[in-house]
């Protein structure tokens, strides 16, 4: 039981598979170490997230919620950064317009449209 469902054997079946190929990923021949554990953490936490917008999807619009998560994010990322920049806005944020074009693009067009797609699929 998961969130309060039934998980039947061929979600447990795709689960096992994506976290094969998460660790084939991130095996690079030497042993396993820190970062391999936080790819398939992440990985898991991906699933957690998709098992959730499932839910909310059915009740909500899909720009509203991917919005809203957005948000959340948003806050929690900028606040990441500003400590390990020690407070600092000026080692905080991108230096160059180079720079604020690929955040730009990873923000909106690898992560904002996707997810906002995934969103309305899930309805």
């Amino acid at each position: 039981i998961f969130f309060q469902r039934k998980i039947g054997w061929k979600v447990w079946a795709a689960a096992f598979t994506a976290l094969v190929g998460t660790c084939l990923l991130c095996y690079d021949g030497s042993s396993p170490n820190q970062g391999d554990a936080l790819c398939v953490l992440s990985a898991f936490f991906s699933a957690a997230y998709i098992i959730r917008v499932g839910d909310f999807a059915h009740r909500f619009e899909a720009a509203p919620l991917t919005a809203v998560s957005f948000a959340g994010v948003s806050i929690v990322t900028v606040l990441w950064t500003l400590v390990q920049s020690e407070w600092s806005l000026s080692t905080a944020l991108p230096k160059t317009s180079k720079v604020w074009a690929m955040a730009l693009y990873l923000a909106v067009g690898v992560t904002a449209i996707p997810t906002m797609l995934q969103t309305w699929g899930q309805k």
